[in-house]
């Protein structure tokens, strides 16, 4: 089992897009700032804890304990999206279809201020 630990407020990859315009003029669709910096913090802690460094080619399950520092709304799967994708670009994650990781438990509670994520992935 791998257990890891984020800290901090994690944004949504899905809901938080923007369109930009390249200097020949083509538009794209890419993450927001806000996610863009999130990213680069979250692959830094990763960096630290010596687990995320066993890449995981297969599987049973992952879980994914959401603790939640205020009383937005907010839905899990896109948290769980962040999250997953963060795993599979820092190469902890082999990907995240569903024949890599057939199961995934998602669960959020609620501590003032404390925004983390724990990771179990068996």
């Amino acid at each position: 089992m791998i257990e890891l630990t984020l800290t901090g407020r994690i944004p949504s990859k899905k809901n938080s897009k923007r369109i930009v315009k390249s200097k020949k003029g083509k538009l794209s669709l890419v993450s927001s700032i806000n996610y863009m910096k999130w990213h680069k913090e979250a692959s830094m802690q990763l960096k630290y804890q010596k687990q995320a460094k066993n890449r995981v080619k297969q599987a049973i399950k992952i879980e994914l304990e959401f603790t939640f520092g205020d009383k937005r709304k907010t839905d899990l799967t896109n948290k769980a999206e962040s999250v997953m994708d963060l795993l599979v670009d820092n190469g902890t994650l082999d990907d995240d279809n569903w024949m890599v990781i057939p199961e995934i438990k998602l669960s959020g509670t609620y501590e003032k201020d404390n925004f983390k994520c724990f990771i179990k992935i068996f």
